[in-house]
């Protein structure tokens, strides 16, 4: 099973054994490379080859100044719309909030928005804010910080707005939501419910003088620090992965290719990079209590409210541990 397959990795490569190369999820990356057990490819890739990477996918396995993998799938968090409920595609989220609002009808409702974090972070980089400041520390207690909040809230203003449920993966999948918002994994499942004439994946819509935005993670490619004479067939086996032909058999079963030559009808923009550091693993929890109560005090208490204050201090050793977002 997959989420064994980190595991069996580590113990094997650990001891000198383990596969010439790993395919695997872009959190274990950091980790592996920190312990010696997978190769910084650096010296290998060629500028000219890593020019034809979508580059926020290549920012997934940019570690330390190293390049610890090749992404060859990318996932993320995406906007879908069902075009049967809301048929054209919002240009801003005022527009978003219009449509939905005249398309609620009975148990049917123009959106169901996430605000659960890892799906509604990568606003405040839309916003131009950070999440987290080079030390790990807090950083969004800023003016693009109050406006990531009022983004936040207005969110009931479509719909039902959700704190990490699938009430709105279940809505969207029963025909009774016209726009959610979640991960790309998911795509095909919606086709699926709705009908694949019936799903759009929108571009990000406007927001004040930003965007909406959601996090692109990787699916990744790793050349065992243990190779040996076989580092060069693995690497060949790596770039072949990459190429436009095995990147384009990828995309028929509904990948989204990390290469720039292989286009994927409907995905969606994204700017943001999720990365993990060594210590992935780490929760959302605390900064998701702190955001669910800051809605009791409304965006003027994000500021000066003591009491946020002091939660954003406790929250320094739980951030720091925490998958980081970047601008692409």
């Amino acid at each position: 099973p997959h989420e064994d397959l980190g595991g069996k990795f580590e113990t094997a490569a650990a001891t000198g054994g383990g596969p010439t190369v790993l395919i695997g999820s872009a959190d274990w990356g950091p980790a592996f490379y920190d312990a010696q057990l997978v190769e910084d490819v650096s010296a290998r890739a060629s500028d000219e080859f890593l020019s034809g990477l979508n580059e926020a996918a290549l920012d997934a396995v940019r570690y330390n100044d190293a390049l610890i993998g090749l992404p060859h799938t990318i996932k993320g968090v995406l906007m879908f719309r069902n075009t049967s409920i809301i048929a054209e595609a919002p240009a801003t989220f005022e527009e978003l909030l219009a449509s939905a609002q005249e398309a609620t009808a009975g148990d049917v409702f123009g959106a169901s928005l996430e605000r659960g974090l890892f799906f509604s972070a990568g606003h405040l980089t839309g916003l131009g804010g950070r999440l987290m400041d080079e030390n790990g520390d807090p950083a969004f207690n800023t003016a693009e910080g109050v406006e990531w909040v009022n983004l936040l809230d207005a969110f009931s203003e479509a719909g039902p707005a959700e704190y990490d449920t699938d009430n709105d993966i279940n809505l969207f999948r029963a025909g009774r939501a016209g726009i959610v918002i979640d991960g790309s994994w998911n795509m095909t499942a919606f086709a699926e419910a709705i009908g694949a004439e019936n799903l759009a994946i929108d571009p990000w819509p406007a927001y004040g003088d930003g965007h909406l935005s959601g996090y692109v993670q990787t699916e990744d490619l790793f050349l065992s620090a243990n190779a040996g004479e076989d580092a060069d067939a693995g690497w060949a086996f790596m770039e072949h992965f990459m190429s436009p032909e095995a990147q384009e058999i990828l995309a028929g079963v509904g990948h989204i290719p990390a290469i720039t030559a292989v286009e994927v009808e409907s995905s969606a923009p994204s700017r943001n990079t999720w990365t993990a550091n060594s210590s992935s693993g780490a929760t959302f929890g605390t900064l998701l209590a702190t955001l669910r109560g800051l809605r009791g005090g409304g965006a003027g208490a994000f500021i000066t409210s003591p009491g946020l204050r002091k939660r954003l201090s406790m929250l320094r050793k739980a951030v720091s541990s925490t998958p980081r977002a970047e601008t692409a």
